[in-house]
């Protein structure tokens, strides 16, 4: 049985509501951390979210993190659940909108960091709140497809023809055989149209800076992401999708993630919840084997 989070108010009509948020039963100090620190993680989540889901799902995403075989700081699981809070991003595989990951950033690091990895139906969600997209478009350009891309004048500007075969496969042991590339079409409220290609070299730079995920299930929707964050450098973006982006170039580069959301005055429940191993110095950056 979990417990109760909180009491919170929502008003609505002029009637106050009580209603109780209830938390999944912690399994380990890390998800103990989160628990202990809803009541701030909250605090920040976007006026979007349903509340008691998100509560949940970020129980249910520290409890399925391998701390018994890479140790992770259970304060940088804390700032992760609030960066997924701050842009209004639902962790673990429910969703599928972002991923705890955790990884040594420098090789002096006592712990693992947690990080928070954004996955293509999260940006799909941000993009939506893109009041300037009339609407986006992501696919896969697989060997022998009829494909292509480009600017003409004749055309009215930027074009996308391709013609996916009917009878695909769209596995990720299959993508990764056959896919040359993929892309993101875009058309703006005002009518402008336009386009990013990756190529498959582009797209494997991408999953070599990326996390676990990238080696998974998921690989096709990773290389989807991957089109949407360039192409997203020609949009007007949303808070919420700039911040996310930040904290994809951040995660890349494999420097600490910050997109300067509000401090938490952080709940110690564990002795080895460490607060300072979030700010050790060092060399070089590894990443932590996560595989269970």
């Amino acid at each position: 049985m979990g417990r109760p989070a909180r009491l919170e108010e929502e008003k609505g009509k002029g009637i106050i509501v009580k209603a109780e948020l209830t938390l999944p039963k912690a399994l380990n100090p890390l998800a103990e951390a989160v628990a202990a620190n809803i009541d701030g993680i909250l605090s920040v989540l976007a006026s979007s979210a349903n509340r008691q889901r998100f509560a949940s799902c970020v129980v249910i995403a520290a409890n399925q993190l391998k701390a018994d075989q890479t140790p992770i700081s259970p304060a940088s699981v804390v700032v992760a659940s609030l960066h997924a809070a701050v842009i209004g991003l639902v962790p673990g595989p429910s969703l599928r909108h972002c991923y705890f990951v955790p990884r040594k950033l420098r090789r002096s690091d006592p712990a693992a960091k947690c990080q928070l990895e954004i996955g293509y139906p999260g940006y799909l969600h941000l993009t939506y709140g893109c009041r300037h997209l009339k609407g986006i478009y992501c696919d896969w350009v697989l060997r022998g497809e009829e494909f292509a891309h480009g600017v003409s004048s004749a055309r009215g500007g930027a074009f996308v023809e391709h013609s996916p075969s009917p009878d695909r496969d769209v596995t990720a042991d299959s993508l990764r055989k056959s896919m040359v590339g993929a892309y993101c079409y875009w058309e703006t409220a005002d009518g402008f149209r336009s386009h990013r290609y990756l190529t498959r070299k582009e797209i494997d730079r991408a999953e070599a800076s990326g996390g676990p995920v990238w080696r998974g299930p998921y690989y096709g929707e990773m290389a989807l992401k991957t089109t949407i964050v360039r192409a997203a450098k020609w949009w007007n973006l949303s808070e919420q999708l700039a911040m996310a982006i930040t904290l994809d170039q951040q995660f890349e580069a494999g420097e600490e993630q910050d997109i300067g959301a509000p401090p938490l005055q952080l709940a110690q429940t564990a002795p080895d919840f460490d607060l300072d191993a979030m700010k050790e110095d060092g060399d070089e950056g590894a990443e932590a084997d996560t595989k269970g």
